[in-house]
């Protein structure tokens, strides 16, 4: 039975440990001990939060009330204020933020990328955040 055990870091150890083949330096496979998981938390947790609710699609879930209208808004011909609007919606739906303030916008026809940035206020502190999508 494989049990995950808290480290001195906080972090998820497999108990006992785990055994995984991974690639060395010289791309030779080599068998390699235990598994760690990184946990995150306040500020690191939220951001993880955030980016999770903006990929989801609204309609997607059964609560209606989830997820970004990229169809209807965030790729369409509408005003930035709408785009801006739904991101800021989504965002204020996680109970650890407090204010979302727009800072700008940028489009890279390059990379066919839509970034949004924001200045987030959060029970953790004020922090900036962005995020982009895939203009298609």
């Amino acid at each position: 039975m494989l049990v995950w055990d808290m480290d001195k870091n906080n972090d998820l150890i497999a108990n006992p440990p785990v055994w995984i083949w991974v690639k060395d330096e010289n791309g030779n496979l080599i068998k390699k001990k235990s598994v760690t998981i990184k946990t995150v938390n306040k500020l690191d947790a939220l951001r993880v939060a955030l980016d999770s609710a903006l990929q989801v699609v609204k309609g997607e879930l059964d609560d209606t009330t989830q997820g970004v209208d990229y169809f209807g808004i965030i790729l369409s011909d509408t005003p930035l204020s709408l785009k801006v609007q739904e991101l800021s919606r989504v965002i204020m739906q996680n109970e650890e933020v407090q204010d979302v303030k727009f800072l700008r916008a940028e489009v890279d026809k390059r990379k066919n990328q839509l970034t949004f940035y924001f200045d987030i206020t959060s029970v953790y502190g004020q922090f900036a955040y962005d995020n982009s999508f895939e203009i298609i």
